[in-house]
Order: C-alpha cells, then structure tokens, then sequence
C-alpha cells in the first residue's frame, strides 16, 4: 500500500496544479478572444487557490502552531485578497464563475499581445442572497472582497497568489529523506 503524502508533498502537487493553470491564463487563455476559455481557466484557478489555501490553513496550524495561519495572513501583502477570494467562493460555492464579469477593453499596466477584454470580480452587491446565518459569520472577510477584489481584474490577484502560497509552505515541515547507501 502506498504511504499517504505528508502536508508538505500535498501542498507542492496542490501548488503545482495551481502554477500550471495560471502560466496556461498568461500565455495562452488571457490572450485568445475566446472570453469563455478564460472565463473556464480563472475558475480552475481559483478552485485550486481556494483548496491550497484550506489544506495550507489546517497544515500549518496543527503542524506549525494555532493561530499561525491568521498571524501569516495579517503580515503578508495577500492576506486580504485570499480572505476576499475565500468570501466570494463561500457565498457562490458550484457556481464560482457567478463572481465574475467580462469588459471589453484592457486594463494597464498590459504586456503585448494585448487582448481585448479583462476579467473582473463582480460588486458584492451582485451576488446571490447569502443565507443570513452564512452571512454573519463571513463578515469579517466579506470587507477584503469588497476593498481588494471588487471590480478589479482577476489577473492583479491570480499573478500574487504564487508569492503567498510560497511563502506559507516555509511553514510547513518538508518530509526527510532517507540516505542512500
């Protein structure tokens, strides 16, 4: 039977899985005039954002210390976003791609080629109604969507989450190799 992966292992496939699907929106989805293929590649990303950012939380609080998680959230530029990227995944669950809206145009800074149209985060206005027992218990992270997700293109956030992610698996303690003989 094979032995199950430790947190570290589990949090580098998650991570990988996360990087491939971002470097396919950079240089391939974001570029194309096909608004509903990158539509489809940001959910795919944010579902894995959200499921490293949950096995990241609970990893590092068992295997670092409680409360860690929040202590490197509070510090880290992304704190804030990925709390506002959990609200927005909590309040749409199945239907994640509900958070997100298409503008014609492009927002600079822009690198070329240049498509012709952004992603963006809808207002939280637009969001279906939240089950009010739900929605008190998101409060307190419902204000990170609305100051940093809020109608800004997905791309500003998706390009950070990598550095965050990164940082918080320093936490973790990485497996030990057995020497070779």
């Amino acid at each position: 039977m094979e032995q199950s992966p430790s947190s570290y292992q589990t949090t580098c496939m998650l991570e990988q899985f996360l990087l491939e699907e971002i470097e396919i929106f950079n240089t391939s989805t974001r570029l194309s005039q096909d608004k509903n293929a990158a539509l489809k590649n940001v959910g795919h990303i944010l579902l894995w954002a959200c499921a490293l950012d949950e096995h990241l939380k609970k990893s590092i609080d068992q295997e670092a210390a409680r409360g860690a998680y929040e202590n490197i959230l509070a510090t880290h530029p992304v704190g804030e976003p990925i709390q506002g990227v959990r609200y927005a995944r909590n309040r749409v669950a199945h239907q994640f791609i509900q958070c997100l809206y298409t503008t014609d145009g492009t927002e600079f800074p822009a690198r070329f080629p240049i498509p012709f149209f952004e992603i963006r985060w809808r207002p939280n206005s637009e969001f279906p109604p939240a089950d009010p027992d739900h929605e008190k218990k998101q409060k307190h992270i419902r204000q990170h969507y609305i100051t940093h997700l809020e109608n800004k293109c997905v791309r500003y956030i998706i390009n950070k989450l990598p550095g965050l992610f990164s940082d918080m698996k320093q936490h973790l303690p990485q497996p030990q190799t057995s020497p070779t003989t």
